[in-house]
Parts: structure tokens; C-alpha cells; sequence
């Protein structure tokens, strides 16, 4: 295996791990705008402003950018019980049908959140609020969030593929990740 064939799968799982820091570290700050908002409300009387507009924005921008993460980490709800109790290759069969689901549906929703934002571009939308905040701007970076969440899904089916193996189509299990780490 050449190089350039290792360079995209790294690049995809940097550029995950990057968009969910600076997604979580966003959501921070917002809570301390929130926080500091809220008190100036209280004690001194006046507001900011703009403040739910936007971290209406940004919960749903971070959130898109977080969900490839979660992929990647086998963090996605799922109900397991049906699950654990087949066969292992019925198990895979589940996993692997799991997989195409999620990324159909998020194919779909990305497509139409990429239309969306196109669509405030063209036509020069604008939130009806005091900040008459361009929408195609936070629908873009939300857009982004759900296909990058796609280009994950493709790069663990390509992965599985590469490998031969279903395991990251596996739900994390959780409880024995936290025994581990208390080992």
C-alpha cells in the first residue's frame, strides 16, 4: 500500500477529530455567553441581544459536526437487545444494515440541507429577528457537519472493505470500555 492510499483515511479522521473539538469547544464559549447574558439580564437590566438566535445556530452546526465523530466512535444509539441475542453472523448482517441505513438517511438529509443552504445563498435569506442574520451561513456549516458525517460513513465502508472486517460497523460497547479504562 502506497502512502497517498494511508493519506486520505488519516486526513478524514484528523479533520473529524478537528471538527469536534472546535464544535465542543464552541458550545463552551456559548455557555458562557449564555451564562453572562442571562446575568446581565438579571442584575443589570439590559441584554445582549441575539443571543438564542445564535446558539440556536450553533446547537445545531456542533451537533452536525460532532455526529461524524460519533460515528466513528461507535457512539450512535442503537437497541441491542435483538442484537446480541443472534448468531455472530446474524450480528454482521445487522451491523452492516445498520451502516447502509444511516448513511442512506444522512445522504438524503445532506443533500437537502446542501440544497437549503444553496437555496439562502441565491435567494439572499434572511432570519426574520433584529440580526437579519444571513441563513445560508449557519445552514452551510450545518450542511458541512452532515456531509462530513457522510464521507465518514463512506470511509468506514471502504475501511471495512480494505480490512475485511465489520468490527467498526460494532456498537461501542460502553461498559467495557469503562472497566478497561478503571483497570
Amino acid at each position: 500500500m502506497s502512502d497517498t492510499s494511508e493519506d486520505a483515511p488519516r486526513f478524514v479522521e484528523r479533520g473529524t477529530k478537528v471538527m469536534v473539538w472546535i464544535a465542543g469547544s464552541a458550545l463552551i464559549l456559548m455557555s458562557f455567553v449564555i451564562t453572562a447574558e442571562t446575568l446581565l439580564r438579571k442584575f443589570a437590566g439590559f441584554s445582549l441581544g441575539g443571543v438564542h438566535e445564535f446558539s440556536s445556530y450553533l446547537f445545531a452546526v456542533c451537533s452536525a459536526w460532532a455526529f461524524g465523530w460519533a460515528l466513528m466512535q461507535g457512539a450512535h444509539i442503537r437497541i441491542s437487545v435483538l442484537r446480541e441475542k443472534c448468531s455472530p453472523r446474524a450480528r454482521a448482517a445487522l451491523d452492516v444494515l445498520a451502516w447502509a441505513a444511516f448513511l442512506l438517511v444522512f445522504a438524503a438529509i445532506s443533500y437537502r440541507g446542501i440544497a437549503l443552504a444553496w437555496e439562502s445563498y441565491v435567494t439572499n435569506a434572511r432570519s426574520p429577528t433584529p440580526s437579519r442574520t444571513q441563513l445560508y451561513i449557519p445552514q452551510a456549516l450545518w450542511a458541512l457537519g452532515l456531509a462530513s458525517t457522510v464521507v465518514i460513513a463512506l470511509h468506514l465502508g471502504l475501511r471495512s472493505l480494505r480490512e475485511r472486517s465489520l468490527r467498526m460497523f460494532a456498537p461501542a460497547d460502553e461498559v467495557e470500555a469503562e472497566l478497561e479504562h478503571l483497570k
